[in-house]
């Protein structure tokens, strides 16, 4: 094969993956920002949103710890295009729901194929780049999260007002019908999965010091991350008196920020490394926390926003090119789903972690943000650490393989 067609091929892979991911991050997206609609379309109270939130996460992490179990030993493009199938299927069949009881059954359907389709894509993308160029591919497939914040969730909401809630349910599981044929029709089928025998053991893979250290890097992010997040929107308006018809606008910008970061930070993890650059997204999200919403002076909250956002989208490349180099080949599917599962478990302990921490005081105003951000902080710097420690494992690898 030659240069020009293997730059063709890779990019193919990694436009299919990235749509993956796209589907996969606006089906968990969309319901937050569709609360009221959906609360009045089904005559719902406001607060079953979290409820139908928990319950996709929920599926989607049990569902991953459940498939790791067997997933290495079924080809990856049939598992990839099952799963997307499956997701597809349960997104469409939620605009048909006729109650909050009906909604909530059918996102634990999609969220139970979610969980395994987004491991199976990032084995995917792992078994067909080389360590050379994984950072630039993952920043490419990553930047999915960017691009269904920037388009997809602006584009669903635009779409319940015009039409009804059912929209953007009906055209995401279209769109994910449609990129699973072309999954399966451009993929190719690819080798056959190792046997039972040839495989590595789960519980061995698990025992492996540096995967449990690699699952904590990923969880440490998800927490420092998901901590603050879901509460900006919140506290942007209550605490700083941020227009509400402006925070669509900010997102925008963050997430198009987001983007760009993950391109850049690509680039920069296949020439200095995931870890270094790692301290660097520490170093940025630390000292815009620090400042902002510690010692609260007056910054600019689009600068506070895109510096913050940023920096957690370079941190994730980083940890998911370090990620991808930890698992043997015949575990990959299963390492990815476990780390899936620790994704989706981590995002629901940090908005539980959230809850208890902050209160609202009588003016709706966040109290007890500073503390939070000083939880975020310490979180964080734990990441690099663990990367650190990883990449320790991974260079002895050689000398203590496993079994």
């Amino acid at each position: 094969m030659s240069k020009k067609d293997l730059a063709l091929s890779e990019n193919t892979l990694i436009w299919l993956l990235a749509a993956v991911q796209f589907i996969n991050v606006i089906d968990f997206m969309m319901i937050m920002p569709l609360g009221p609609d959906l609360a009045k379309g089904l005559g719902m109270n406001s607060s079953d949103i979290g409820s139908i939130t928990a319950a996709y996460t929920f599926s989607a992490a049990t569902a991953a710890i459940l498939s790791a179990r067997f997933i290495d030993r079924f080809r990856r493009k049939a598992v990839l295009t099952f799963t997307l199938l499956g997701l597809s299927i349960g997104t469409l069949a939620a605009a048909f729901s006729q109650n909050t009881e009906q909604l909530i059954a059918c996102r634990v359907i999609a969220g139970g194929f979610a969980g395994p389709a987004t491991s199976i894509a990032m084995s995917l993308l792992i078994d067909h780049i080389p360590v050379e160029r994984r950072g630039r591919a993952m920043g490419k497939v990553m930047g999915a999260f960017s691009v269904a914040a920037v388009l997809g969730v602006p584009t669903g909401m635009q779409l319940s007002i015009w039409f009804s809630w059912h929209a953007p349910f009906l055209l995401i599981g279209s769109i994910g019908l449609i990129v699973s044929l072309l999954i399966s029709l451009i993929l190719p089928k690819g080798e056959r999965p190792a046997t039972k025998e040839q495989a590595v053991s789960l519980p061995t893979l698990l025992a492996h010091p540096g995967v449990m250290i690699s699952y904590l890097m990923t969880a440490g992010a998800m927490l420092a991350g998901f901590l603050l997040i879901p509460n900006f929107s919140s506290y942007f308006q209550f605490n700083l008196g941020f227009p509400r018809e402006d925070i669509g606008s900010l997102y925008l910008v963050g997430g198009i920020a987001s983007f760009f970061s993950m391109r850049i930070a690509g680039q920069m993890v296949d020439r200095f490394g995931s870890t270094p650059i790692a301290w660097a997204a520490w170093l940025s999200s630390a000292s815009i926390v620090f400042v902002a919403f510690i010692l609260q002076l007056q910054v600019p909250l689009w600068l506070v926003f895109i510096i913050f956002m940023s920096a957690n989208a370079t941190r994730n490349v980083a940890i998911q090119a370090l990620a991808s180099q930890v698992p043997p080949a015949a575990l990959r599917g299963a390492y990815m789903s476990l780390q899936s599962a620790t994704r989706h478990i981590s995002t629901g302990l940090a908005a539980s972690i959230a809850s208890m921490v902050l209160s609202s005081g009588p003016d709706a105003r966040l109290q007890h943000f500073d503390s939070l951000a000083w939880l975020t902080i310490f979180i964080s710097i734990l990441v690099p650490i663990a990367m650190h420690l990883t990449q320790h494992a991974l260079s002895q690898r050689k000398s203590h393989p496993l079994q």
